[in-house]
């Protein structure tokens, strides 16, 4: 029987230490009375001590655990032997500094084993396990946290958590500024709320692709609707989070300001159409010149001449019109431009009148017609002659339209044309008809004198 039990007592023990083995754990037992601490070896291990026979002291500059005890956890860890005092049982979890140097986290159970008839602890015993580890573990994932949260709180783009609803459960500040609403607004409400009526929906549907795994990420672009009333165009990226099981948990989101983007792309639609627009009615311009000036010319050469000329005036109205988008042109550059593609000497004309743009429709019509008032006083009209001189002039009239007037003197008499050509047709109807405008040509014998009142919706006069 005496053999039963030692070998039951033997097996006991070696159970107990294959468990802490494989925990990793270490244990001693600490007896207040006699002052003496006995060891196991997995605790001496734990603790990096190596005591003749397993046995420390306790208490005194000698007691080895206190020793081990991470300074900034010293205290912590001796309040422990005050919770003995009125438990039977009680956690504990500190770190040690071994002889080496290296820092360990421990955590486990202190158990009293025995107490004298005032009810003090006289034995006690101690496991515990090394959690580094987890520990380690546990920092990493508060750092990364941390730094998650520093960066949804100051991104410069707007971030969002929603539940598997799409209703919001976490919004950053720029996501609260985009949309101009209190962080206290947005949560509890969905992104479908605040998007245009047209667009609402959109979000959904993409939610439900991620739910059901058909993509990884959604990115769409939809226009949200701020409290003001204005509009901003978003761009959103959203991605279904899942745990470690593959089970889905939240949605995350980001959203950018795409509003200049959306209005550049506007833009650059405008423009092409614009350009597509402008370039059928070029093409029609330059057709109606070629066979205009092909009629009024007696050889081929003179054909060139007189159509390279045109088109030098197209192309520097044009060059204008492209710096400005298309949108219009200054007339003072306009008028400047076109005088200066013929050689008219100096102190010949004079220019006057405010600072004025004209619209896209505007300047072409009034570039032919400068083109053509320039090149007929250079062959017939006040720059035909030593003392011509030209008077370019626009000014605001009473009922809000823009004057504009080709006034030569000192010229050779005026006489008006026996028949009408293509100067005569642009100088007419093509200038009045294109801005909606009216023409007055006056062949006086002291000079031309040519007028086109300019409508007020092709005009903008800039106070400079």
């Amino acid at each position: 029987m005496r053999s039963d039990t030692v070998q039951a007592l033997v097996e006991s023990e070696a159970s107990y230490k294959a468990a802490l083995q494989a925990g990793n754990m270490g244990s001693w037992e600490t007896n207040l009375r006699s002052g003496l601490r006995i060891w196991t070896e997995e605790g001496m291990a734990l603790f990096g001590v190596d005591l003749p026979d397993g046995k420390g002291c306790v208490g005194g500059p000698n007691d080895e655990w206190v020793a081990a005890i991470h300074p900034e956890d010293r205290d912590l860890a001796l309040q422990l032997r005050s919770q003995a005092q009125t438990c039977d049982t009680f956690p504990a979890e500190y770190r040690i500094k071994r002889p080496s140097g290296s820092v360990v986290w421990l955590s486990g159970r202190g158990r009293v084993l025995e107490r004298d008839d005032g009810g003090r602890p006289i034995r006690l015993v101690s496991i515990m396990a090394d959690i580094s580890d987890r520990k380690v573990a546990e920092l990493a994932l508060r750092e990364s946290e941390a730094r998650f949260r520093s960066l949804f709180e100051n991104a410069a783009v707007g971030m969002a958590y929603a539940d598997l609803a799409g209703t919001w459960i976490t919004v950053n500040q720029r996501l609260c500024d985009m949309l101009q609403v209190a962080e206290a607004d947005l949560i509890g409400r969905s992104a479908n709320d605040m998007v245009e009526p047209a667009e609402r929906g959109r979000e959904a549907q993409e939610l439900e692709r991620l739910l059901s795994r058909e993509i990884a990420h959604a990115a769409f672009e939809v226009p949200y609707q701020r409290r003001d009333g204005s509009q901003i165009w978003i761009g959103q990226t959203t991605s279904l989070v899942l745990n470690g099981h593959g089970v889905p948990l939240h949605f995350v989101s980001v959203y950018r300001d795409i509003s200049e983007r959306r209005a550049a792309q506007e833009r650059q639609r405008f423009l092409l159409a614009e350009l597509a627009h402008r370039s059928k009615n070029l093409l029609a311009v330059i057709q109606g010149i070629a066979g205009q000036t092909i009629r009024s010319v007696e050889n081929l050469a003179d054909f060139k001449t007189r159509f390279t000329q045109r088109l030098q005036g197209i192309a520097a109205t044009q060059d204008i019109l492209v710096r400005q988008d298309w949108t219009g042109g200054d007339l003072r550059q306009l008028v400047t431009t076109q005088l200066e593609l013929f050689d008219l000497g100096e102190g010949r004309i004079t220019l006057s009148g405010p600072e004025v743009t004209l619209s896209a429709d505007a300047v072409q019509s009034v570039g032919l017609a400068l083109h053509e008032l320039a090149t007929n006083a250079l062959k017939y009209g006040a720059l035909s002659a030593t003392t011509g001189q030209v008077r370019v002039a626009w000014y605001s009239e009473p009922d809000g339209k823009m004057a504009l007037t080709w006034i030569e003197q000192g010229g050779p008499p005026v006489v008006a044309p026996l028949r009408t050509g293509f100067g005569s047709t642009v100088l007419d109807r093509m200038a009045a008809s294109s801005v909606d405008g009216v023409v007055e040509l006056d062949y006086a014998k002291s000079g031309l004198r040519w007028t086109l009142a300019i409508p007020s919706e092709h005009i903008t006069v800039r106070s400079e």
